[in-house]
């Protein structure tokens, strides 16, 4: 960022860590801000194998399962009630205003998540999402983002459900929670393959260029949902071709993937993972003396 704004402001966050997770988000409560929109963008693919695949000591959880997915779930859900009054038009005084529009989580998924299943809920235990029976980056990688599509769809069901019980229409949901494909991207997720000033990155530059997106590419359909008022209308969408946005795509519609796997749409999976996650993580933070919630 060029110049001076201070309406951007720059905090740190370590998504492999509870304590700094937990730290970041006090910090805007402290700040007393709404939040209008929450992009969980992070993204690890490390070449780890079984043999020396990373626990993180802290949480006994995997690395890349860690960072791309529980960290983002964890956070999320400390800051909806910053969210749900964010999407309220509620000032930073605390008075609520006429509602202007619904605030949004935005998971930037991959396409990759299509490699697992979950065909059985019944199967499914703590182990899953804590990574533990993953024996390749490749299936840790596409594990998180599958975890992180059945996450956000439930989230977006409870939204529905709990606007369906007060006898409202779900487009009045307190908030919205999509996921986005932004296709494979030229980024510095590949930091640890294609090491940055490597002469191996400089060799691949071309067919990168040829074959991947750009960042600025990658990003548009993920503001697109951030921003785009008939995204704001949906709720559990998983957009991927959004041609609205320039260079982003040619030709086709506006719309999200019908079925990515059967898993990814199937409701009880869904309830399962989130379900489970939220055990896991009741776990994880009474062992670090961390709450699950931020009152104020």
């Amino acid at each position: 960022h060029e110049g001076n704004d201070d309406r951007i402001q720059l905090r740190t966050l370590d998504l492999s860590s509870l304590s700094s997770i937990y730290a970041f988000a006090s910090s805007l409560y402290r700040d007393d801000l709404p939040i209008h929109a929450l992009i969980n963008n992070a993204g690890t693919f490390e070449p780890r194998f079984l043999e020396d695949r990373v626990l993180l000591p802290e949480v006994n959880i995997e690395n890349t399962i860690m960072t791309n997915y529980v960290g983002p779930f964890y956070l999320t859900h400390l800051l909806k009630p910053l969210l749900i009054r964010g999407g309220s038009g509620a000032t930073q005084g605390g008075e609520g205003v006429a509602k202007t529009d619904t605030a949004r989580v935005v998971n930037v998924g991959s396409k990759l998540e299509r490699n697992a299943c979950f065909p059985d809920p019944s199967r499914l235990t703590e182990r899953d999402i804590r990574g533990v029976p993953l024996n390749t980056i490749r299936n840790m990688y596409a594990h998180s983002k599958h975890l992180q599509l059945l996450a956000s769809n439930h989230e977006a069901h409870l939204s529905d459900e709990e606007e369906k019980g007060k006898g409202r229409s779900t487009a009045c949901a307190s908030l919205i929670s999509h996921t986005v494909s932004p296709g494979m991207c030229d980024t510095l997720i590949s930091r640890t393959l294609l090491p940055p000033g490597s002469l191996i990155r400089a060799i691949t530059y071309p067919l990168r260029a040829l074959l991947l997106n750009s960042p600025e590419t990658g990003a548009g359909p993920v503001v697109w949902a951030a921003t785009n008022k008939k995204a704001g209308e949906e709720n559990g969408k998983y957009y991927d071709v959004v041609p609205e946005i320039g260079g982003v795509a040619q030709g086709g519609e506006v719309g999200y993937k019908e079925v990515v796997n059967r898993s990814s749409v199937d409701k009880e999976i869904a309830a399962k993972v989130y379900d489970l996650t939220l055990q896991v993580l009741r776990e994880e933070t009474q062992k670090s003396g961390l709450p699950m919630e931020i009152r104020k």
